[in-house]
């Protein structure tokens, strides 16, 4: 019996106690949440509170649009790569490294199949399921070339890592997609 009540006691001990995420385990979980483009769930891993008005509303501008959400799908599609350049008790830098689609070696690609689509040019629904179509090939034969290389830098407060200035990093990442996203406007649909 005295031994069932000792496992009880070091189970409950055991389930109480957390473990804080390394520095390079915060910075996974704030690039995994990129993917999505959950901005607002990184706050935790975070100084300063993630803003991104400018995506919200480019989003807006864009969600009915077929094909450039199917451009955004594949850019939240990258590779991401991390280094731990620097770590200590109070902070840590850590070398993180994209690679996503670029769009405009994918409108290369692209042009072969948006002849086939606009064949449909005179019938706007099959034109834009067409053109979505061009796009979904031209991803599937180009390979990510797009390179972004990020600094993020680390504190630990009060235990837990937090990443600072994530507003400057989410900012130029931003705009990066968006600029991406607007290369496709160049055939004007």
């Amino acid at each position: 019996m005295k031994k069932v009540i000792v496992c009880l006691v070091l189970c409950l001990l055991c389930g109480c106690s957390t473990k804080e995420k390394s520095p390079l385990e915060v910075t996974e979980t704030v690039f995994n949440h990129l993917k999505t483009m959950n901005y607002y769930e990184i706050s935790d891993y975070t100084l300063d509170t993630p803003t991104q008005n400018n995506w919200d509303t480019f989003y807006q501008s864009i969600k009915e649009n077929k094909v450039k959400m199917t451009c955004l799908k594949y850019l939240q599609d990258f590779d991401v790569s991390y280094i731990i350049e620097y770590e200590s008790k109070d902070n840590a830098t850590i070398l993180v490294t994209m690679k996503l689609h670029n769009l405009a070696e994918t409108r290369e690609l692209f042009l072969e199949y948006f002849i086939q689509a606009f064949e449909y040019y005179n019938d706007p629904p099959k034109y834009q399921e067409e053109l979505k179509k061009a796009y979904t090939q031209a991803f599937e034969r180009s390979t990510p070339s797009l390179i972004l290389t990020y600094r993020v830098a680390l504190v630990s407060v009060n235990g837990k890592w937090k990443i600072e200035q994530i507003n400057d990093f989410l900012n130029n990442y931003v705009n990066t997609i968006i600029n991406q996203i607007n290369l496709i406007d160049y055939y004007n649909y």
